[in-house]
């Protein structure tokens, strides 16, 4: 069978126009239009005119090799190529509420649902973050209700035994059960208030030990970018954002002309992610690329973002487009990425291990990286060996004695 042909300008348009018979939210509509976004730009950075499902096979395959994108982001993505699919080749299609994924059964089940709905109206929680709270309570009324056990008579022996898998001890599925526990207590479902018998458990979020590349990786990888094309001369300034100046992906695409100061050689942002101000040096290489682009490689639009797609219409880019982009030249490097991210933040972490490497303080890192804590700029301490051994303390010495007393490895009778 003929797979069907759709020119790339024609998609955005013949996408949304076919969502229209999906019966979906509109919040959904939009997210699925701007998963579509990501392909449109994949398409005009690889000089594609046509897409086909083949296409769209290999952009979801380039994109999640790519990317540091979360769970979730990468199944909206990897659903809206299916809903293009399914519209391309004008195939029927009814979308299934997510809901109905939960059975929520019995007492337990019941009341699942009842506090689910009231975290809906008075936390305001999100579609995602709702789904994700019934996946947590649905498993917990599945146990139940398979033992035989009802709100009234349920007790800290049946939570243990729930806690008892390494899925269930999770620290968001044992806060999540607290709250709900506490809410069955108010609401009167139970005897006693069972949310104490998880009062003492407290847990810290580890931070995750850094990808990072070295300096000579991170040469190469620039080496391996296209100076003399527009779309290389945006790359080339984008990662020499994120690898001298630590930028996040989302403050680059954020970036606009007013937050660069020329006369005084800075860059002046309020973090996307911190809503942080942070002024940093607009060093003559960054400054320079930027420039680069600006004259001979970005397209004439009357947009305020400095980094702006490929093809038209033009629009701010995305930070999973930046990642994307990095994850394909790392491949061209030839880089082993073996236990190491590939996306925008791996350089941040890069620049972060190069300054504590020269000696830098962990307050003039937190600084540079715009970060709100001391906790966060920590964790670059576990996998920088030399900086670890200079906190290390020396052994004091042991006495002849401590071996030789009785329980001793020279104890003699």
């Amino acid at each position: 069978m003929k797979k069907k042909q759709i020119k790339a300008d024609e998609l955005y348009h013949l996408f949304k126009v076919g969502l229209q018979g999906f019966q979906l939210t509109s919040v959904t509509v939009e997210q699925h239009t701007r998963s579509i976004r990501h392909l449109i730009e994949y398409m005009e950075d690889t000089g594609i005119t046509i897409y086909t499902s083949d296409v769209g096979e290999l952009f979801l395959k380039q994109y999640m090799a790519g990317s540091d994108i979360g769970h979730l982001p990468k199944l909206r993505l990897n659903r809206a190529i299916v809903l293009l699919n399914m519209i391309a080749n004008g195939d029927p299609y009814k979308l299934k509420s997510r809901a109905v994924m939960h059975e929520f059964p019995g007492e337990v089940g019941r009341m699942a649902r009842e506090f689910i709905n009231h975290l809906r109206q008075s936390s305001k929680i999100s579609e995602s973050s709702s789904f994700c709270y019934g996946s947590i309570l649905n498993h917990l009324s599945i146990y139940m209700d398979m033992r035989g056990i009802v709100l009234y008579s349920m007790n800290h022996d049946n939570l243990a035994g729930f806690f008892s898998s390494s899925h269930n001890s999770r620290s968001q599925v044992v806060m999540l059960v607290k709250r709900f526990l506490q809410f069955l207590y108010e609401e009167g479902k139970t005897r006693v208030d069972l949310s104490y018998a998880l009062a003492n458990v407290r847990y810290k979020r580890k931070e995750k030990l850094p990808s990072y590349y070295d300096k000579d990786e991170i040469l190469k990888i620039e080496s391996f970018v296209d100076r003399s094309s527009p779309i290389g001369k945006r790359d080339y300034a984008i990662i020499l954002l994120a690898s001298r100046l630590g930028l996040r992906a989302s403050d680059i695409v954020s970036l606009t002309f007013a937050n660069l100061d020329w006369d005084n050689s800075l860059i002046i942002l309020s973090q996307q992610k911190t809503k942080k101000d942070i002024t940093l040096p607009l060093l003559p290489e960054v400054g320079n690329a930027i420039i680069d682009y600006i004259r001979d490689g970005r397209p004439q639009a009357n947009l305020k973002t400095i980094f702006l797609t490929a093809g038209h219409p033009y629009r701010k880019m995305s930070p999973g487009r930046i990642s994307t982009r990095l994850g394909e030249y790392i491949n061209k490097a030839g880089i082993s990425t073996r236990g190491r991210h590939k996306g925008c933040h791996s350089l941040r972490h890069s620049l972060a291990m190069s300054l504590l490497q020269s000696g830098a303080s962990l307050p003039v890192i937190k600084e540079c990286l715009g970060h709100e804590s001391s906790e966060s700029t920590m964790c670059y301490l576990a996998v920088n060996i030399p900086s670890l051994l200079d906190c290390s303390l020396d052994v004091p010495p042991v006495e002849e004695r401590f071996y030789r007393q009785r329980g001793g490895i020279f104890y003699e009778k």
